[in-house]
């Protein structure tokens, strides 16, 4: 639903430079006002998460009919291209780094699972897209959570349909896949679980298989 930019700021002559992510809708979505919900619902449910394990929101606006995100910038990459670098070369990540990876993403889950807003209210985010896609490896060894495009919290303008469901089913709870909307925090860790499996075997716990399979 979105594109995906690389933003650098300079100050002259100061030696000030900053990276950052510029996260725009797609132009071919800019009038769908479900598309428009969803990409306001990840402004405001990020920037509600303050967390060394979740990529942070710098900014939200909107420039003409275009809306953007400014996010922070993980220079590094993702554990599907760990795990696919791994892979080819029929190698399987120490069981220490695959822990360390699942620790912190768990810490960053928890955070989100049992944060509340500005007004103490408890916001009940569920990702509902915990995968290998969605955690970078920085190169200085940090582990972040990203994307929460179509996470769920109490206050969302866009509500799932019944007969829909968001995320990627390789990874989805069982409740996950009926479509429904009333989703809590053990989707997410039943995810966590099938990316901790991946990292430990090489393998998808349903590979082989195709999405009507599973």
């Amino acid at each position: 639903m979105s594109e995906v930019d690389l933003a650098r700021r300079t100050v002259d002559e100061a030696g000030y430079v900053r990276f950052l992510v510029v996260k725009r809708i797609r132009a071919n979505h800019v009038d769908n006002e479900s598309f428009v919900r969803m990409f306001k619902d990840e402004a405001r449910i990020t920037s509600e998460l303050r967390h060394t394990n979740i990529a942070q929101v710098y900014d939200f606006g909107r420039v003409g009919d275009e809306y953007y995100l400014a996010l922070e910038y993980v220079p590094g990459i993702d554990l599907r291209g760990v795990l696919t670098h791994l892979r080819t070369r029929r190698k399987r990540m120490p069981v220490r780094m695959a822990l360390k990876v699942a620790s912190d993403v768990l810490d960053a889950l928890h955070y989100a699972h049992t944060r509340t807003d500005t007004m103490g209210r408890p916001m009940e985010v569920v990702h509902r897209d915990v995968n290998p896609r969605n955690v970078m490896l920085s190169v200085s060894g940090e582990v972040k959570l990203i994307d929460f495009g179509v996470a769920r919290a109490t206050d969302r303008l866009e509500r799932t349909q019944t007969d829909h469901f968001k995320g990627k089913v390789a990874y989805m709870a069982p409740e996950q896949v009926h479509g429904t909307d009333d989703l809590d925090h053990r989707v997410d860790i039943f995810a966590m679980g099938l990316t901790l499996y991946e990292m430990l075997t090489g393998k998808s716990a349903f590979a082989g298989l195709d999405q009507t399979q599973i």
